[in-house]
């Protein structure tokens, strides 16, 4: 989740990962499902803000149909200042 709209760069390799809404789109949230859902496979993207000013970031990760792991959120919260 971000604190203010941003569009998600259509460039950004997501390799097995896929993005709703798609790249190019404009969001506050963006959801990523790794496909295949297997181990391993980072995942990075880049992020075009619409308006000045600072932008924080909030992502969480979670297993979907009752998968089961060692670890149950992987948070981070991340923030950087957009120059008009």
């Amino acid at each position: 989740m971000f604190s203010s709209p941003v569009t998600l760069d259509p460039a950004s390799p997501l390799g097995s990962w896929a993005s709703v809404p798609p790249g190019g789109s404009s969001a506050t949230v963006f959801t990523f499902t790794k496909t295949p859902p297997n181990f391993g496979d980072g995942l990075t993207f880049n992020v075009v803000g619409t308006a000045p000013g600072t932008l924080t970031s909030t992502a969480t990760m979670r297993l979907v149909n009752g998968g089961t792991t060692t670890w149950a959120s992987e948070p981070s919260a991340q923030t950087a200042t957009i120059v008009a």
